[in-house]
Order: C-alpha cells, then structure tokens, then sequence
C-alpha cells in the first residue's frame, strides 16, 4: 500500500500551469451559504428637535415589546447611542419570519414614532444574512499550524479540526496560485500550500474522470475538503497483508510489493459544494481512494 495518494503527480515546487483552457467556471456559493441563514435586520431612528422625552418613551415601549417576541426570532438588540436616537437590531430566523414581522410589529413601531423621528421614518434600515464565522486562506492555515500537531492521528482533534475546514470559504483568487496541471491530461496533481514537521497543506487538481489510487497514510490524519467541483473519497476496510509484503516494507516502504485479502467498500462520501464538503480517513478508519467522477475539473483541500 502507498503513503501517497496513487499515481498522481507530486508538485511541491510549483510549476508552471494555470487552469485548464476552455475550462467553464461553476456558479459558485456564497459566503454566507456557510451560516445558519438567518436574516438580520436593523433599523435606526432620530427624535424631531423637542421631541426627545415623548420618543424616549415610544422607544421604551417598542423595546420592550421585542424583547418578548419569541416566535421566529433568535436575538434582539437595542442600541441607545444617545437620548434622542436608537437603534433596533434583530435576527430571525428565516426571510418568512422576517416578512411576518415587517408585516406586523413593524408597522406598529412605524405608526407609534411616525409623529416624534424626523422625516416621520426611520433614518436608516438595513437587511441581510447573518454572516458566520469564516476562515480566509491565512487563517485557516494559522489555525492548522496551532492545532495539528504531533506526530500520530491520535493526538489529533479530528472533530474539532474537521469543523474549522468547513468554515474554510474557498475564494479563486486565494488558491488559484497553487492550480497547476500536469502535461499529462489524466494524472491529478499535488500542490504544496504549506508544510511543517507536523503536517502537509495541499491543493489537489483533479481531472474529469481521474482517481488516485487506494492507499494508506500510516499514523497520518488526512482530512480531505472540497473546494470547486465535486469528488467522492471511497473508503475500504483496512485489508490484510501477506508476509512477503510486510517484509519488503520493512527494507523498502514507498516501493514494497505484495498481496492482500480483498478489499471492501465501507463508505463513500460524496463531496460537493452544495452537499457535503469535507471527509477524514486515518489507518484505523480504513484506506481510501479520491475519484473525479464528473465531466468537470474538481479542487480539492489536503491536510496530512
């Protein structure tokens, strides 16, 4: 069995490539596909000139009010930058409870301070998506460099690392740098991002139709994310090994050869972009395989 992922080719100097010609790039996600989806909305209001206490009060009331709202709302924020201004922030739960509120308590809130804000409205409003916690390229790879340390997968906060990867939100102008293609249009390549004593970061390019070969990644972790196109990591029962394998390995590991019981398929996981993103394989878990199954090239993210 091999260390390495198969037959592919290893770039840890880069070479000279880009993407594939004529290659047409996929509609890609958004930032915030990778947060709950919940709708922030806020709304901001300026007492008329000897208005002050009679808006004071208004607001107190309207405070208080979406304080205790409970249905289709997650959290409520009332910002009170001065005695004659304020400022309503609140995060629902989806754009329809959004709607339902904007269709009620807000029209209640507008009729109640119509006659005390200037302009008889608010001086400002804003609705979006909540934004998550996301990582950028740099951060993602600080994180990695604090986190996976040691030299074995048991030493290793696969979940926790595994969550981190998913918040990853892949932009082509960050690792466009590392795509880089083989003169030979069916062999996948390896592109070195960053490397320690503990782990290897890479970016790997995969052809249409392309699959490493089943290997092994002896004590290593290797978490595998998803960055454009679509792959599928296939898993097998680790198998058992014939003596004269185990021997050669001993003299010769990148290069021994021999027999083993057969393999069986005990997971595939289909990795997308608007699927599933991520998977992780050590020993334990079995030996495994990465195929490009689709008419398009696929990227894919490498932690070892």
């Amino acid at each position: 069995m091999s260390s390495e992922d198969g037959h592919g080719t290893s770039t840890h100097k880069h070479v000279h490539g880009g993407e594939e010609e004529g290659a047409t790039p996929s509609k890609r996600k958004k930032l915030c596909s990778l947060g709950t989806g919940e709708m922030v909305h806020v709304l901001h209001f300026r007492a008329k000139p000897g208005k002050k206490a009679e808006f004071e009060v208004i607001v107190q009331e309207i405070a208080h009010g979406l304080y205790h709202l409970e249905a289709g709302i997650s959290d409520v924020r009332v910002g009170h930058p001065s005695c004659n201004e304020v400022c309503f922030i609140l995060t629902f739960l989806t754009s329809e409870d959004l709607s339902k509120f904007r269709a009620g308590p807000e029209q209640d809130a507008l009729s109640a301070l119509k006659d005390v804000v200037e302009g008889g409205k608010e001086t400002f409003s804003a609705t979006g998506t909540l934004m998550p916690d996301t990582h950028t390229l740099p951060t993602l790879l600080a994180y990695l460099k604090k986190h996976v340390t040691g030299p074995s997968h048991e030493g290793h906060d696969v979940a926790t690392v595994g969550r981190e990867l998913t918040k990853w939100f892949p932009r082509p102008e960050e690792y466009k740098q590392y795509v880089h293609w083989d003169s030979d249009a069916t062999k996948y390549t390896r592109n070195l991002i960053f490397s320690n004593e503990h782990m290897d970061v890479l970016l790997m390019c995969w052809p249409p139709h392309c699959k490493s070969a089943i290997h092994s990644h002896e004590s290593s972790s290797c978490w595998v994310v998803l960055v454009e196109g679509s792959v599928v990591e296939v898993q097998y029962n680790s198998p058992k090994l014939d003596i004269k394998f185990i021997q050669a390995e001993m003299k010769n590991p990148t290069g021994a050869v021999g027999r083993c019981t057969k393999l069986r398929v005990i997971n595939e996981a289909i990795l997308s972009e608007n699927g599933v993103t991520s998977s992780y394989a050590n020993d334990d878990i079995g030996v495994h395989r990465i195929e490009n199954r689709s008419d398009k090239p696929a990227y894919t993210l490498h932690v070892y």
